[in-house]
């Protein structure tokens, strides 16, 4: 007969509660910074680059696996601990969101990295362009093949079992007692996630290291405005490549508490950096684009301004106790004057 003691139980289930709240957090934030970056996109014609449209390629990937969090974390919010953890339909939609869109993030990550090399390092732009097409059949392909395959192969379940010696609640994704479960777990996420690291850790360093020694172009691209325009490209896009060092700074802590899983259970404190890093992405990638890229932050700003006027004129008691002041960098953005709605007008016109 099992010994189960209640003092245990009683704390799985509190850090059960706590892992949920911070999953829920952060997926409810990135979903904030997604809807940014989409809107952004949608209302800003000038800001349409292709370089651009990879990240709403990957901002979709990033709303898809954060929904299938919020569902796998609501399908143990709403059964009890004797039925939570037995594997269901809920479960396996949770599941398939979580494993297709997560995989297609990272492969828009990696074409990100790639599209950046070939068009800012290497400076064949039309090339870079015309990636796009064989992106998109790898991109999707994929994640959709092995969603499709681990559905048809009835693997998909809660990856651990309750009140056992785990420093982390369960979650859907495959079942732990499925057949072969180290290999289809890998393949379904960390397998992926630790070559998206090295890809995306060669192709920023490439940048970092083209941005220092700035080589001169190829013979075929030579033309009398091509430096010029490699100038406005590099400018308006230099903060793209900050989303791969951010990919790595947050997924590295799964790659990590996967490996340390398959010996032993991971650190509570591992698990918890885990969970943050995993679907902090959006937020991430919104803060990126949307505030430290100068290009952006210069159309949003009498945008946020337009918003504060609004909100005072339908609460002026509010405003007026307030003082709400709209920041002197973002004022001055919005008010360049002729030169500055030029400079926007050339920067919009990239192809990255």
């Amino acid at each position: 007969m099992i010994d189960i003691n209640l003092n245990n139980i009683t704390s799985y289930f509190t850090l059960n509660n706590t892992y949920i709240a911070v999953g829920l957090l952060t997926s409810c934030m990135s979903l904030c910074g997604c809807a940014l970056i989409l809107g952004t996109y949608l209302c800003f014609r000038n800001l349409r680059g292709t370089g651009r449209k990879i990240l709403v390629y990957i901002t979709i990937c990033n709303i898809g696996a954060c929904v299938g969090h919020i569902i796998g974390a609501a399908t143990i919010i709403g059964y009890d601990e004797k039925t939570a953890f037995v594997s269901f339909t809920p479960c396996a939609v949770s599941s398939a969101f979580t494993i297709c869109f997560r995989l297609g993030s990272y492969l828009w990550t990696c074409a990100l990295g790639l599209f950046l090399c070939v068009s800012m390092s290497w400076k064949r732009m039309q090339f870079g362009k015309a990636l796009m097409g064989p992106f998109h059949l790898v991109c999707w392909s994929i994640p959709i093949g092995i969603t499709i395959a681990v559905l048809v192969s009835d693997v998909v379940g809660f990856d651990s079992q309750p009140l056992t010696n785990q420093n982390r609640p369960p979650w859907c994704w495959i079942d732990h007692h499925a057949p072969d479960y180290v290999t289809w777990a890998f393949l379904t996420g960390p397998g992926w996630q630790m070559g998206t690291i090295v890809v995306c850790a060669c192709c920023y360093t490439v940048l970092q290291w083209h941005s220092l020694v700035k080589k001169p172009p190829h013979a075929e691209d030579v033309g009398e405005s091509t430096e010029n325009l490699f100038s406005i490209i590099t400018s308006a896009n230099s903060r793209l490549r900050q989303i791969l060092i951010v990919f790595i700074l947050l997924q590295v802590w799964g790659t990590w508490s996967f490996l340390v899983s398959l010996h032993s259970p991971s650190p509570v404190w591992l698990v918890f950096l885990q969970e943050i890093g995993n679907h902090s992405q959006g937020l991430a990638n919104a803060i990126i684009f949307c505030i430290y890229t100068t290009a952006v932050r210069t159309k949003l700003a009498p945008k946020f301004k337009t918003c504060c006027c609004c909100c005072c004129r339908l609460c002026p008691i509010t405003c007026k106790k307030s003082t709400m002041r709209i920041p002197v960098e973002m004022a001055a953005l919005g008010s360049q004057g002729p030169e500055g709605e030029e400079l926007m007008r050339s920067t919009g016109e990239d192809e990255i």
